[in-house]
């Protein structure tokens, strides 16, 4: 690969994850509210990105309905699967996009608790977050990093339902 330089890259994926001291007492808390409807939100190349988690989530049979949105089509659409129980979680790079600070107001009109993966707190996203996870990564360019943290979230959320085994020698 041209220009690769390892060591910036190794710096910046060390700092992609959350500390999982964080992730596993925020999926904790969740957990508890026992949501039954997950959505998975995002634009852009971040929407695409969730087909890893989804594809997780479908082999692990979890009994939680898994949808994924388009941020913008949340708002146009009216999903009906959006309710009091559901969680919405938001992955967003930028964390100010237009098209997906939409969302996170319309979940909140019909009171339904969401979470974002983004990489800085100070964004438009975060501050409307009812919980906010940042990932630390040392290069915000990074496609992947504001997305990486979510899949030690699913896997210990998936461990506190019962429905996958051994997640917590994987998350610990």
């Amino acid at each position: 690969m041209m220009d690769f330089d390892e060591l910036t890259y190794l710096k910046m994926l060390g700092g992609t994850i959350v500390p999982l001291s964080k992730i596993a007492k925020c999926t904790d808390r969740y957990a508890n509210a026992k949501y039954t409807n997950l959505l998975l939100m995002g634009i852009g190349r971040t929407y695409y990105l969730f087909q890893s988690a989804i594809y997780m989530l479908l082999i692990a049979r979890s009994a939680l309905l898994l949808l994924q949105e388009n941020s913008t089509e949340l708002v146009v659409k009216e999903n009906l699967h959006l309710i009091k129980n559901s969680l919405s979680v938001f992955v967003s790079q930028t964390g100010n996009a237009k098209e997906t600070l939409f969302a996170p107001s319309h979940c909140r009109d019909r009171g339904v608790r969401f979470l974002s993966f983004i990489s800085n707190a100070g964004t438009t996203l975060g501050k409307l977050s009812n919980t906010c996870l940042i990932n630390c990564a040392v290069d915000s360019n990074d496609t992947e990093s504001p997305y990486l943290p979510l899949i030690p979230f699913l896997f210990w959320d998936l461990y506190l339902r019962g429905d996958i085994f051994g997640c917590s020698r994987m998350v610990a």
